[in-house]
């Protein structure tokens, strides 16, 4: 026989310590000390709790990548029975007990039962006659006659090992946060990467802009070279040309080996003149006028794929030009 071990106002209370896991899940002995043995869905609800704390460990190691959870045996109570007796029958040194079903129960089994007040108490069954068991040294003046059987004793109950779940899952969360250091580490020199590119591609874009910069100026200069080597080429001879059109043309239609340059104003341009034309690029050609229309001039041999749409009239050809002798 075993009763509770601390009496407080006459009443036997339940004492029990529990691990670190307790104020998420319960053990059995805790639950039906909860739980009102004439309230069910008390008990039911607290069992739904310990399910559902139990299927949230579960996940968690599983989640985890984890071996099957640790287990302990351990011997225990088990609510196999879980019944409000329907009767209850006092003798000299021992009480007979009727539920609605056995449940496995055989003589020689502990039991626990219960009373209004939650005090225990554990027994063993001497005898059974179908639907009652009798128990010794219970006494009517201590438990009443209103007694919750709650179930047998069994010796090889498992459980999960919640101290050995918390330390598996503190191992894996070193783990988890090992993995997230590395891998900060790892975005950290990835976006480093990055900025380094962006200052690469600025410095090229920098250099090539420079580049086209210093080739612009050889344009400039190689131009000018061969304006003033043409200009020289006139000299020689005792001619220049002189800028006395000056004006781009407004028009160019090319034939088979001449073309038409329409310009606003012509400025004594004669058939029989040496005028000198530029292109876009700043190439000179030099050539005769063969007609004179309105402002349009003819000239012969221009080549289209060199000069094009873009044509700029320089002026004509002179042998008289005096200029002072530097």
């Amino acid at each position: 026989m075993e009763f509770g071990s601390k009496l407080h106002s006459n009443r036997i209370i339940f004492k029990k310590q529990h691990s670190i896991f307790s104020p998420l899940v319960s053990d059995d002995e805790r639950i039906l000390f909860e739980a009102s043995h004439k309230d069910h869905s008390s008990v039911w609800f607290y069992f739904l709790k310990l399910f559902f704390f139990t299927i949230v460990a579960l996940s968690t190691i599983w989640a985890l990548g984890q071996s099957p959870l640790p287990t302990v045996t351990k011997t225990t109570y088990v609510p196999n029975i879980s019944k409000n007796a329907i009767s209850v029958e006092y003798a000299a040194n021992s009480a007979t007990i009727g539920v609605e079903q056995l449940n496995d129960l055989k003589p020689g089994d502990r039991v626990r039962v219960y009373n209004d007040a939650k005090d225990f108490y554990d027994a063993t069954v001497v005898c059974i006659r179908g639907n009652y068991f009798t128990i010794e040294g219970l006494s009517q003046e201590v438990f009443g006659t209103s007694i919750f059987v709650y179930g047998k004793e069994v010796y090889n109950f498992k459980t999960i090992d919640y101290d050995a779940v918390g330390m598996m899952n503190y191992s894996n969360l070193k783990k988890l946060s090992k993995l997230e250091e590395a891998q900060q580490q790892q975005i950290a020199s990835l976006q480093n990467e990055v900025v380094d590119l962006k200052l690469t591609m600025k410095e090229m874009l920098l250099i090539m802009q420079e580049q086209n910069i210093q080739m612009t100026a050889i344009q400039a200069t190689l131009s000018s070279q061969v304006a003033f080597n043409n200009n020289a080429e006139a000299d020689a001879r005792g001619t220049r040309f002189i800028p006395n059109v000056y004006r781009k043309a407004s028009a160019v239609t090319y034939a088979a080996n001449s073309a038409t340059i329409t310009i606003e104003k012509l400025d004594d341009i004669k058939p029989g003149d040496m005028i000198r034309i530029y292109n876009k690029n700043n190439q000179s050609y030099e050539t005769t006028v063969a007609a004179v229309n309105g402002n349009c001039i003819t000239i012969e041999q221009v080549p289209q794929e060199l000069f094009g749409e873009n044509v700029f009239v320089y002026g004509k050809e002179v042998s008289d030009l005096r200029s002072v002798g530097l």
